[in-house]
């Protein structure tokens, strides 16, 4: 059985804020991709009363839990036993949330006897173990709603099973290149059939691997290519039958005459009503002077200044406003330079959590890392 795991060199950055107020549970996510930095919120819920006995009793027949591969449709069967003491009619099966769909036989279940419940739920792209949940109605008047779930295991015909071409920070007038190599075990010859799609500024070149269940994916960057921050993907067509479409990720972040240190600001989880600034070092490559014509950002979200850092060197400072709670991402900072054509994309991101919460910065960990929050061990597997 294939599991989730991080591809090979790669890294994360996590920092992680508690609330312990009760009532409560929420996580939210700010990923900046040149760092791959995670912040995350969570709340303690209180304890709710124990739902009451339903006199309908599901028992999946098979394995559990199910094994699909992405973009299949798990399928489940359940025998459905009535235990109550009068029939019970079954009026609908909803999935929840949708698509997916139910079937099931007979409509009225008598007591003591069984039925039977068909749930089929399409999985999308996205793998690991995962819980399938659908929502019953029935004329039971102990129960009259109730969840029905499965748990699915969903995995992917290659590896690696995240693949992705990453270019980093890229010159684009280098034009540079990257080769992937994929694998399958699901045929004895992997082959890509079509190009379904990619990016413009992408050229793409499949070619065979060093061995039959393998092909190499050969990517270089146009001279198109626009400037800053880029993540698009890639979808291939391929001849296995249990999973043909193969999606690859593809970053780069692009520059030109003009270079940013970082690429990308990440603010990580601050304290509502605290500081937080971050900067930003832009550099020529040809080494001549370095102007300010415009700076842009929301100014609801950041203040911003640049100050002079030497020949050819200009430095941005973004200071945070952190008077409201909310998860700030897919944001950026664009700088114009004067007598230069080229606009500085910086993105940037955030975690504005309520003041006086428990914040634990656990650094940069690799894909062999054990995480560890309060002796528990954390994350999908």
């Amino acid at each position: 059985m294939a599991r989730r795991r991080l591809p090979p060199g790669s890294r994360l950055s996590f920092c992680v804020a508690f609330f312990m107020k009760p009532i409560f549970l929420g996580i939210a996510v700010s990923l900046a991709a040149a760092t791959g930095v995670v912040h995350a919120a969570e709340e303690k819920a209180s304890p709710s009363a124990p739902p009451v006995a339903s006199s309908l009793v599901f028992e999946p027949e098979g394995a559990s839990p199910i094994e699909v591969f992405e973009n299949q449709t798990a399928r489940q069967v359940m025998r459905v036993r009535n235990t109550g003491t009068r029939p019970i009619t079954i009026r609908r099966v909803d999935p929840a949330p949708p698509p997916g769909t139910a079937h099931f036989e007979p409509r009225v279940v008598e007591p003591g006897q069984s039925g039977q419940l068909v749930l089929e739920k399409p999985m999308a792209e996205e793998r690991g173990l995962q819980t399938v949940r659908f929502h019953l109605l029935s004329d039971d008047p102990s129960r009259p709603s109730q969840p029905v779930s499965f748990p699915v295991f969903v995995q992917s015909a290659y590896y690696p099973e995240l693949p992705d071409i990453d270019f980093g920070y890229a010159d684009r007038r280098a034009e540079p290149s990257r080769t992937l190599t994929i694998d399958s075990l699901e045929t004895d010859a992997l082959r890509v059939v079509s190009i379904v799609e990619k990016p413009d500024w992408l050229i793409l070149e499949p070619a065979a691997g060093r061995s039959p269940q393998q092909v190499q994916l050969r990517a270089k960057l146009a001279g198109s290519v626009p400037l800053g921050e880029l993540s698009r993907r890639i979808v291939l067509r391929t001849n296995v039958t249990a999973q043909p479409e193969l999606v690859v990720r593809v970053r780069a972040h692009v520059h030109g005459d003009v270079t940013a240190t970082p690429p990308s600001l990440s603010f990580g989880a601050v304290e509502q009503g605290k500081p937080a600034a971050l900067d930003v070092e832009l550099r020529t490559s040809d080494g001549k002077g370095l102007e300010l014509a415009k700076l842009e950002a929301d100014p609801t979200e950041l203040d911003v200044s640049s100050t002079a850092c030497g020949t050819g060197c200009l430095r941005v400072h973004a200071a945070l406003r952190t008077d409201a709670m909310k998860a700030i991402g897919n944001r950026e900072i664009v700088v114009l330079l004067k007598d230069r054509d080229e606009r500085v994309r910086i993105p940037y991101s955030g975690l504005i959590v309520k003041a006086g919460t428990n914040i634990k910065v656990l650094g940069v960990i690799d894909e062999k890392t054990d995480l560890k929050i309060d002796g528990k061990t954390g994350g999908k597997p």
